[in-house]
C-alpha cells in the first residue's frame, strides 16, 4: 500500500514550522495580501495530505507546473468568534449573550472572587521557565482527573509533551500564551492559546474539578474572550469538537478540509485518491448524521459504561444534612494541609459557592457520631457533610 505523507496544517502553522509541499498560498480573511509559506519539494511518487485546513483561510494550491493536482474534502465543523464584528467586549456580551446568561456569568464571577482570593495571569512574552514546566504538569493532572470524571478517554494528553517542547519559545515570541486562574498560588484553570498575526486559536484547557461549583471553565472562556478583545485580535478560533459547550460563545461556524496532493498522470495515485476520499467522506458524513439523529449521545453513554468497566468509578459521593443541635463535633481539621482530607476539598468549595462564604471564615470538624461525617461551619450557616 502506497504511503501518504501527512501534514496537519494548523499544527505546522502555529508552531512556527510551516513548510508546505509543492507551493501553497493562503489569504487571511479580510486581507488582500497573499501569504506564501516556505515550500519544500517532495518526490513525485509521494502523495501528500494536508489536514484540517479551515476554509476561511482561503487556502489554495498553486504548483509551478502541471505535474501535481490537489483535491479537497470537507471534514469536521469548526467554530469561531468574529471579534471584529463588535465594538468591544461589552458590545459582544450584549449582542451575543442573552440577558439571563449574562446575569449568571456575573454571578459566577462575583461568587468566585468573593469566596476565594483569585488572580488572573496571562503569560505572553515572558514566563519563568520553572513555572512554565510546573503549569504543564498541573494541566496534565487537570485533564486526567476531568476526563476520568467524564468517563472518557482524552486523546490530547499523549500530545502534551510535544506541545510542552514548543510553547515556551512561542510565548517568548508572543505567538502563544498561557492563561492561568490562580487561587492564591494554586493554579485552578490553565488555557493554551496560539496566535498567527491577528488571529487567535484556542488549543487546549483544563481546570481543577474541585472548583466545579464555581463554573471555572466558563469563567476561563469568558476571561479569554475579554483578553482577546483587549489585545486587538480580530478572530478567536475555538476549533472543532465540543459544540454544545462552544455554541454559547461563537458567532460563526466553518468547515475544515483535507487537501490531497497527487500526480494525476499516475493511475495508482488516482486509485488511491478515490479510495481515500470515499473513506473520509463516509466517516465524516456518518458522524454528522449520527449527531443529527442523537446516535452520538447514545454512543458516548456506551463509552462511559465501558470506561467504568475498564477503570472503575472513582467519583466521590456525598450528601448534605442541616446541622442540628444534637450533632456533636469532635476535632477541628485542616482540609487543605493534610492529603488525608483531599476528598473534602470539592464539598468545601461547593459549600462556599452555595452559601456565599469566604474560605477563611469556615471551619471543618470531624463528628463523634458519624465516622464518615464532618461539620462545616461558616459565619452565617453550618451543615453536616456525609461521605458515602
Amino acid at each position: 500500500m502506497m504511503a501518504v505523507k501527512t501534514f496537519v496544517f494548523l499544527k505546522e502553522l502555529l508552531s512556527n514550522r510551516l513548510r508546505i509541499p509543492f507551493g501553497f498560498v493562503f489569504k487571511l480573511p479580510g486581507r488582500k495580501e497573499i501569504f506564501e509559506p516556505e515550500s519544500i519539494e517532495e518526490s513525485p511518487r509521494q502523495m501528500v495530505m494536508v489536514k484540517d485546513v479551515p476554509d476561511y483561510l482561503g487556502f489554495e494550491f498553486s504548483p509551478s507546473g502541471n505535474t501535481f493536482q490537489s483535491s479537497k474534502i470537507k471534514t469536521l465543523e469548526g467554530y469561531y468568534v468574529a471579534l471584529d464584528n463588535f465594538e468591544g467586549y461589552n458590545d459582544y456580551l450584549r449582542q451575543k449573550i442573552g440577558a439571563k446568561r449574562r446575569s449568571n456569568l456575573r454571578k459566577y464571577l462575583k461568587r468566585l472572587e468573593h469566596c476565594l482570593d483569585i488572580r488572573y495571569t496571562v503569560y505572553y512574552g515572558a514566563i519563568d521557565q520553572q513555572e512554565y514546566y510546573s503549569l504543564f504538569k498541573t494541566l496534565r493532572e487537570f485533564l486526567i482527573r476531568r476526563f476520568a470524571e467524564k468517563k472518557e478517554v482524552n486523546y490530547e494528553i499523549p500530545h502534551l509533551g510535544e506541545m510542552e517542547e514548543i510553547v515556551y519559545d512561542l510565548i517568548l515570541q508572543k505567538k502563544a500564551s498561557l492563561f492561568v486562574i490562580y487561587h492564591n498560588q494554586r493554579p485552578i484553570s490553565i488555557r493554551i492559546n496560539m496566535f498567527y498575526n491577528d488571529l487567535a486559536f484556542y488549543i487546549i484547557s483544563g481546570y481543577d474539578i474541585d472548583y466545579s461549583a464555581f463554573h471555572v471553565g466558563t469563567i476561563d472562556m469568558l476571561k479569554n474572550i475579554e483578553w482577546c478583545f483587549q489585545s486587538g485580535f480580530t478572530r478567536y478560533d475555538l476549533l472543532k469538537g465540543y459544540f454544545e459547550y462552544k455554541r454559547y460563545w461563537i458567532t460563526h461556524r466553518y468547515y475544515n478540509h483535507n487537501h490531497l496532493i497527487y500526480t494525476p498522470s499516475k493511475p495508482l495515485h488516482l486509485a488511491k485518491k478515490t479510495m481515500i476520499f470515499a473513506t473520509v467522506n463516509l466517516r465524516y458524513r456518518f458522524l454528522e448524521l449520527s449527531r443529527q439523529l442523537y446516535v452520538y449521545q447514545g454512543f458516548k453513554k456506551l463509552k462511559r459504561r465501558v470506561y467504568n468497566i475498564r477503570f472503575g468509578n472513582s467519583s466521590v459521593r456525598y450528601q448534605w444534612m442541616t446541622s442540628e443541635n444534637d450533632i456533636e463535633s469532635d476535632s477541628k481539621i485542616n482540609v487543605f494541609g493534610n492529603p488525608e482530607y483531599n476528598l473534602l476539598r470539592r464539598p468545601v468549595y461547593d459549600y462556599l459557592f452555595h452559601h456565599k462564604e469566604r474560605l477563611e471564615d469556615i471551619s471543618v470538624f470531624t463528628l463523634k457520631t458519624h465516622s464518615n461525617g464532618f461539620l462545616i461551619k461558616g459565619k452565617n450557616s453550618s451543615k453536616v457533610l456525609l461521605i458515602k
